[in-house]
């Protein structure tokens, strides 16, 4: 290679090198501030490296994207700072929980995207929530206990908002030192909780439903084959899944308009029946089932106290129906055994 082509190339690497060495870079991206509440404003620190004249960037909280910054030449630090009213929080969605910042640098003359970082972060602290029962109804006081996430610590004097979000009036409600406040639900269905302290803050949705009341299955321990027969109030809707001892559906059903259920099982073993699994006005019911390969006899005694010198009947049946011609043995206590 002729000596002028080597230097070119040479002179090309070495600017290329330096180029490399001297390109803007964002060395960390972190939340000034070591906890972010809820409407408070906070700031985003991006620390700098190389060459940073001539760029600008783009400082994100979720989507929503806060005013250009220019970075000026020299600069090691480049910062946001998000201040926004209450109603702006809530119209961006920068909500409580979990959130994410993010920075973009770009070229100030071709906007050309250069560099890019982002972190997951927390504004305030969302409470674990504890609902007494466990299963709420209508009509019926439900307490509600909220606890720190981290140190299990009762949350007192924390403002909620209760609501219907099918109607009615919300309920607002202080925890007291025990970190509870009681309500009583007039209706079932879908509700929305709302925490509105800076530090405390978040919103969740439960449910209250009513009782399922499941009848059966029966038989208890049908055979192969067999029909199985179940019900739940009429006109319920209540759906049915029958899963298998390893918890894989085995099938799924739906109950008829008069709350019957009816099935069959071709396989032996242990099953669940799960009633109202996904149902938004019942709470779900679980039953176990286990199906026999071949008819397990029953004995009945009567009467079930016999007295010496009085008949005694003895019935062998497999479920309701009585089985003729069974042998039946039976050892008295001299330990004979007669058939």
């Amino acid at each position: 290679m002729p000596l002028k082509s080597r230097l070119f190339f040479a002179l090309i690497a070495i600017m290329l090198v330096s180029a490399s060495a001297q390109a803007i870079r964002i060395r960390e991206l972190s939340i000034r501030e070591d906890t972010v509440n809820y409407l408070s404003p906070f700031h985003i620190d991006a620390e700098l490296s190389g060459d940073t004249c001539n760029y600008i960037a783009h400082f994100y909280v979720n989507e929503y994207r806060m005013p250009a910054k220019n970075i000026p030449c020299d600069t090691d630090l480049v910062s946001a700072k998000l201040d926004l009213v209450e109603d702006d929080w809530d119209r961006l969605r920068i909500t409580c929980g979990q959130a994410t910042a993010k920075v973009e640098i770009l070229t100030q003359a071709t906007q050309h995207l250069v560099e890019s970082e982002q972190i997951s972060f927390d504004i305030g602290v969302v409470p674990d929530v504890i609902f007494i029962p466990h299963e709420p109804t209508p009509g019926r006081p439900v307490r509600v206990k909220l606890t720190h996430p981290e140190t299990g610590n009762s949350l007192r004097n924390v403002r909620v908002i209760v609501k219907d979000i099918y109607g009615g009036d919300p309920i607002s409600r202080r925890t007291a030192a025990d970190g509870t406040f009681e309500f009583t639900p007039s209706v079932a269905g879908e509700y929305r909780m709302q925490f509105r302290e800076r530090d405390i803050c978040g919103e969740m949705k439960f449910w209250i439903k009513r009782p399922l009341l499941v009848d059966g299955p029966r038989p208890e321990k049908p055979v192969v084959g067999e029909m199985i027969q179940a019900a739940v109030p009429a006109q319920s809707g209540v759906g049915v899944k029958v899963f298998d001892s390893q918890g894989n559906v085995y099938s799924t059903l739906q109950a008829a308009l008069n709350g019957g259920v009816n099935f069959t099982v071709s396989d032996p073993g242990s099953y669940t029946l799960a009633f109202g699994e996904i149902s938004t006005k019942f709470w779900p019911v679980n039953k176990t089932l286990e199906v026999l390969s071949r008819a397990v006899p029953t004995v009945r005694v009567a009467p079930e106290k016999p007295v010496v010198g009085r008949p005694v009947t003895i019935t062998v049946a497999t479920g309701t129906s009585p089985i003729a011609n069974a042998k039946v043995v039976i050892a008295g206590p001299d330990g004979i055994e007669r058939e």
